[in-house]
């Protein structure tokens, strides 16, 4: 999962599903520190997270991901975007199979579902409400 502010702070989640067991995250958060010279951008890790999530935790985002049925899921939102706001995307491997979805500013659906659930299980749902 990425959330990509226009000019705050970039949160990444990888998540690691295994056959059976415990769910593991890692997150990372970072800003844009300076331009480059050749016009891209500089980062800076501000934060990082490794969470190995309960039993409990690991069935219910199992369960939210099986109900979001992301490979289902259209992979962009056609016409949306702006100067302003954020870009939500979701990368998803499953049977060797590769999906990438892409919304601006979801106010509601499966990528915000799950979006916000892994912020929330990282502890930074805050960083994202903060810009909805």
């Amino acid at each position: 999962f990425w959330f990509l502010p226009s000019f705050h702070s970039k949160i990444i989640v990888r998540v690691t599903i295994p056959q059976a067991g415990r769910v593991k995250l890692t997150a990372a958060q970072v800003v844009e520190q300076r331009r480059r010279e050749d016009g891209d951008f500089n980062y800076k890790l501000t934060k990082r997270v490794s969470k190995t999530l309960s039993l409990s935790e690991s069935a219910k985002l199992r369960s939210s991901i099986a109900t979001a049925r992301l490979s289902e899921v259209a992979p962009t939102a056609c016409g949306r975007g702006g100067l302003d706001g954020d870009t939500w995307i979701i990368e998803t491997v499953a049977a060797g199979q590769y999906h990438y979805i892409n919304r601006w500013v979801p106010e509601k659906g499966e990528v915000r579902t799950i979006g916000t659930e892994l912020a929330r299980l990282v502890g930074w749902q805050r960083d994202i409400a903060r810009y909805q």
